[in-house]
């Protein structure tokens, strides 16, 4: 069984421009994220780890709360766009201020849930894969004639 190649391309369109994802753990609520490989996201990520680098000397590591504090940040300025399902409406200075509580570690979860959710590509299979196996011996067989 071979994988068909074209399956294992990431939906760009959807993970630059967010998409709804269901929480399984909470019924009801669904979120609305971007992927994690959105570009001013892994910039804005790179910039924060290059600063605690430069100020650490690379020896020490970042206290967690610095970390969950910055990610929060990140999380809500660039890969929650919207909400579903809360008692609160979706507002983007309601979700900062909650990204950066970590009482609210769990939310940080289901936001990390579902932006893997809609970077996730499916793999599809194809049942027979002949076609690689006789490209593969013709290209043997001419070889083995020169």
């Amino acid at each position: 069984m071979a994988v068909k190649l074209n399956s294992l391309r990431a939906d760009t369109r959807r993970e630059n421009d967010g998409d709804w994802v269901e929480i399984p753990d909470l019924p009801g609520v669904a979120l609305k994220v971007r992927g994690f490989a959105y570009g001013p996201f892994q910039n804005a990520k790179s910039q924060a780890e290059a600063k605690w680098a430069r100020r650490s000397g690379g020896r020490d590591t970042v206290p967690y709360d610095e970390v969950f504090k910055t990610n929060g940040r990140l999380y809500a300025q660039y890969l929650l766009l919207d909400w579903k399902g809360f008692d609160e409406p979706y507002e983007l200075e309601l979700a900062q201020q909650i990204l950066a509580d970590p009482a609210y570690r769990e939310l940080h979860d289901h936001i990390r849930y579902a932006t893997n959710r809609v970077s996730q590509v499916d793999a599809e299979f194809v049942e027979d894969a002949a076609g690689n196996s006789e490209r593969s011996s013709a290209g043997k067989s001419a070889k083995a004639a020169a």
